[in-house]
Formats: C-alpha cells, sequence, structure tokens
C-alpha cells in the first residue's frame, strides 16, 4: 500500500513527474547515445540542463490535465516552472484539440521562444499510467538520435533540406566568440560574420560555410596589416588564396608553427565542402572554420596589446 501512495504522490506532483522525465531521457542518452551525444551535443539540448514550463488544467475533467513545455536552459540546472492561466481562457478553447491548444497556451503565455519540444499534453492524475513519464523522456532521446541520423544521410543540396531539421543553435564557436570579434571593430570583418550568422540560422549552412571561408580571408588580412598594410596590398590576386596568406603570417611571424598548422587545418575543412557534403559534416566544417577566425583575430588583439 506504501508503495502505491508513493507512485501516486509522484504522479500528482507534476514537479516530479517532469524530473523523471528528463531523468530517463538522459539515461537513455547515457546508455544508447552518448558517443553520439559527445560528437554533437547541440542535438541533446537537454541532456544538461533544460528549462521546462507546464500549466495544469484544474478542475476541468474534459481537458488532458496538464501541457508540458520543455527547452534548452543555459544554466547548469534545470528550471522547471508552472504557468498559470485564466480559467475563462482554457474554457474559451474547449472545443479545440489537444495538440492546437498547446501551442495556443505557448502563445498566450509567451514561452514559444523557449521550445524545443512540441507542447506535451498529458492525462490527469485519476488516469494512472505510471510508465508514460519514463516512456516519454525515452522517446525524446530517440527523436533526436533519429534527427541526427536524418541530417547525416541528408546531402546539403537535396530537396528535402528545410523539411523537419532540429530547431540548431549555432556552433559553440559562434555562440562564445561573438564577442570577441566585436573587439576587432572592423566593418568587413563584422558583416562577414553577421551573414555567416544569419545563414546558419536559415540552415543555410553551405552559404555560412562560404562566407566564414571569406572571413577567414579577412581576418587574415587585418593581422597582416597590423605588421605592415602594404603585405596583403602588394600581393598578386592568384597569391591571395588562403593558403597563402597562412604562409604569410608565418614567414613574417606573425603565427607560429603550432598556430600554422591550427590554421591550415581549417583552411582544409573549407576546401572539402562538396554540394553531396551531409548536412552534420557541413556544420562541422563552419565550426572548424569559425575557429580558424577566432585563432586570428585573438593575434590581431594580443597585437594590440603588446
Amino acid at each position: 500500500m506504501d508503495k502505491v501512495k508513493e507512485y501516486f504522490w509522484q504522479y500528482k506532483d507534476l514537479k516530479k513527474r517532469i524530473e523523471v522525465i528528463l531523468k530517463n531521457y538522459r539515461a537513455t542518452v547515457d546508455y544508447y547515445y552518448s558517443d553520439l551525444k559527445d560528437s554533437n551535443p547541440d542535438y541533446f539540448k537537454m541532456y544538461n540542463s533544460a528549462k521546462v514550463r507546464f500549466v495544469a488544467f484544474h478542475n476541468n475533467p474534459t481537458w488532458s490535465g496538464v501541457a508540458f513545455y520543455f527547452g534548452a536552459n543555459e544554466k547548469s540546472e534545470d528550471e522547471i516552472k508552472e504557468v498559470d492561466l485564466p480559467v475563462d481562457y482554457i474554457s474559451s478553447y474547449s472545443n479545440i484539440p489537444d495538440d492546437k491548444i498547446g501551442s495556443l497556451i505557448a502563445k498566450k503565455l509567451h514561452i514559444l521562444d523557449i521550445l524545443y519540444k512540441e507542447p506535451i499534453m498529458m492525462p490527469k492524475v485519476n488516469i494512472l499510467a505510471f510508465t508514460n513519464d519514463g516512456l516519454l523522456g525515452q522517446s525524446f532521446a530517440n527523436e533526436e538520435a533519429k534527427k541526427w541520423k536524418n541530417d547525416s544521410t541528408t546531402s546539403i543540396d537535396d530537396g528535402r533540406i528545410n523539411e523537419d531539421l532540429p530547431n540548431i543553435e549555432l556552433p559553440a564557436s559562434i555562440s562564445a566568440y561573438r564577442s570577441l570579434l566585436d573587439n576587432i571593430d572592423n566593418a568587413e570583418l563584422s558583416f562577414e560574420v553577421e551573414e555567416a550568422v544569419s545563414c546558419y540560422k536559415n540552415k543555410e549552412y553551405l552559404a555560412c560555410a562560404l562566407v566564414l571561408s571569406r572571413a577567414l580571408e579577412w581576418s587574415c588580412k587585418l593581422l597582416l596589416d597590423t605588421e605592415d598594410p602594404e603585405i596583403y596590398s602588394g600581393l598578386p590576386a592568384g597569391s591571395r588564396s588562403l593558403n597563402s596568406l597562412a604562409n604569410r603570417l608565418e614567414s613574417h611571424r606573425l603565427i607560429d608553427s603550432y598556430e600554422h598548422n591550427q590554421l591550415k587545418a581549417s583552411i582544409d575543412y573549407r576546401n572539402s565542402i562538396a554540394h553531396a557534403t551531409p548536412i552534420t559534416q557541413i556544420r562541422n566544417i563552419v565550426q572548424h572554420i569559425f575557429e580558424g577566425i577566432h585563432l586570428i583575430v585573438q593575434k590581431i588583439i594580443d597585437s594590440r596589446n603588446d
């Protein structure tokens, strides 16, 4: 009897139910997809921490009972909060299907921006199916692995590129080093990076990579200018390739041999782009190109501080 009461309490405590969902989600990722998560963390956005909102439909027997809204969280711990909704708002939409009302509520409460999953409509406490929450968490992990598989087999020139793709955030390097680029205060470089960010947000990954390549070339030019503006301007047009610029930077001791290899790796990734490149690979290339930009930008900032 005590065990039954414990289950009942857990099922009635909506925050506890969400914790069960997240626990089983992360356990499934750890057991089945840990390697995939380590190499593609942006497909498992709620693994480190989640931001969850829920709305309970109190005293309304015709409704499912509760709506859960899941999103990624930048904080180190899960953030689970209940949001109140006026009863008259609920009753005014009593004839709308659950899958529609969930989105309407999210819009009403201004929580669409946190959504990573579609709104989840769950049964009331008197519908006791204790395994549902754990299975829901497992399904989240399985869906994310399926999305990765879809992206890894869909080429950037495939007509299906904009269908059923996850809501992917910017690569860690772009998110982390945008403020670093602001310190350069160069209109051309800022324009190229903003264009790349815009392309990425619109899932135009090939265009993003190509624009970042221009930004990488321009950052190399800016670093050469710290030594002597005549170096770049004096180069023939045919000698301004990224590899040539990297060689010039090392010959003028603006980067060392190790940094030259790092930069060359970014250039090699850029040169590996083809129209048949899978989406997962093109996004990886974007990350590496930006790491090259970050390397050069940091050198420019260091030169100003010397």
